[in-house]
């Protein structure tokens, strides 16, 4: 039976790989306990990211862009995938993030400290924003 369930575990990730790359769509939007999710993935996308209320953010994949423009609330901040530069403008704030990957950098505005947590290679989360990052 676990050697059945072995064998099934790297099919369902080849389906779920497959579905991911078929969506037309960068971004999708999902969500439980009442905080929708943002959800960007893919490679090279360049984005404005915003959402009424206090949101979680996740970006996957390779090479994205994501702008979170000032008065937006993300309550969790998930980074995996390769590459990744991520601007968080004055005036909106992050509360935690996790990271995982290589080679994301994170600009965030200078009042803003969430924790932080994951793994990774060549990560770095720069504290420095002063004013609204252009589009």
């Amino acid at each position: 039976m676990k050697q059945h369930s072995l064998t099934w575990a790297p099919v369902a990730a080849l389906v779920a790989l497959a579905s991911g790359c078929a969506d037309p769509s960068p971004v999708s939007l999902s969500g439980a306990d009442d905080v929708a999710t943002v959800k960007v993935s893919g490679a090279g996308q360049n984005l404005s990211v915003s959402h009424p209320g206090r949101f979680d953010l996740t970006v996957s994949g390779d090479g994205n862009t994501v702008r979170v423009p000032s008065g937006n609330v993300i309550r969790t901040l998930r980074v995996s995938g390769v590459h990744h530069g991520i601007s968080v403008s004055s005036g909106a704030s992050v509360q935690s993030i996790r990271l995982s990957g290589t080679g994301t950098t994170i600009h965030l505005p200078k009042d803003v400290h969430p924790t932080v947590s994951g793994s990774g290679v060549g990560n770095r989360i720069l504290n420095h924003v002063e004013a609204e990052v252009p589009p």
